[in-house]
């Protein structure tokens, strides 16, 4: 019996220390109303007007690998190769609650901390993680192989709908709020405000059990708040408007 015991006490640690390796495409989709499209109003030349409006409405998909183990997790992001020949200045947009680069989340210490390069210029951005009122749903849907359940929440008004594995268990997913209690393979979030209507999408596109991974806490650059990255990307895509709008002869 003592041999037993010491077998299942074993065989426990090793589940325990299993990672989970998990690959995500995201996208921001929006959709303007007229306040919306009357902010590229001063854009006068009609193609490029047009060309503003797509690559925001409708950007790239953004790849990312997420890394889970205990009560720690990484969310990173993937390298992709664009083809902007032929287009104006190329805008990078992520899903909401997204970031560029590498994320850390520590459920233990409730903490975010996001490793960010703006265009050769690194910083560390602190963060919570937030709680969210799941409302689960009997609703169920295989994805990549496993039964994954609905699940529901409103967050500031923004909708979240969730389809999450409840038997690899988990409080973390690949953005800085707590699961509904499992491995999240397919997230939608979405919202309005007065400039248009707003869907971000995650979905897991290969998820990878592993007995060995790496948890990378970020390290190097500058600290900030999240508001202070919101500003500088803000005033980062107000001189691409710029750049984008020289040279063209407003009537």
């Amino acid at each position: 019996m003592k041999k037993l015991i010491v077998l299942i006490v074993l065989v426990s640690s090793y589940v325990n220390a299993q990672f989970y390796e998990v690959e995500y495409e995201t996208q921001i989709k929006v959709k303007y109303n007229q306040k919306g499209l009357d902010f590229y109003k001063d854009i006068t030349d009609f193609e490029l007007r047009k060309q503003n409006i797509d690559q925001n409405e409708n950007p790239a998909a953004l790849e990312f690998k997420f890394i889970l183990h205990k009560d720690e997790a990484n969310t990173i992001e993937l390298p992709k190769v664009e083809n902007v020949q032929g287009q104006i200045v190329f805008i990078k947009k992520s899903a909401p609650y997204m970031y560029f680069g590498t994320t850390y989340f520590n459920t233990e210490k409730q903490e975010v901390l996001m490793q960010q390069d703006v265009y050769g210029k690194k910083y560390i951005v602190y963060d919570k993680i937030n709680n969210l009122d799941w409302k689960l749903s009997n609703e169920t849907k295989e994805i990549l192989g496993y039964k994954a359940q609905k699940a529901t929440a409103n967050f500031n008004d923004r909708i979240f709908v969730a389809w999450f594995v409840p038997e690899i268990k988990t409080d973390l997913m690949l953005i800085n709020f707590m699961s509904p209690g499992g491995l999240v393979l397919d997230l939608e979030i979405s919202y309005e405000d007065e400039m248009g209507e707003y869907f971000g999408f995650y979905k897991a596109n290969s998820v990878k059990e592993k007995s060995k991974d790496k948890i990378v806490i970020p390290t190097k650059g500058n600290k900030i708040s999240n508001d202070e990255l919101e500003k500088i990307w803000d005033d980062l895509d107000k001189r691409r408007n710029e750049v984008n709008n020289e040279g063209i002869d407003k009537k």
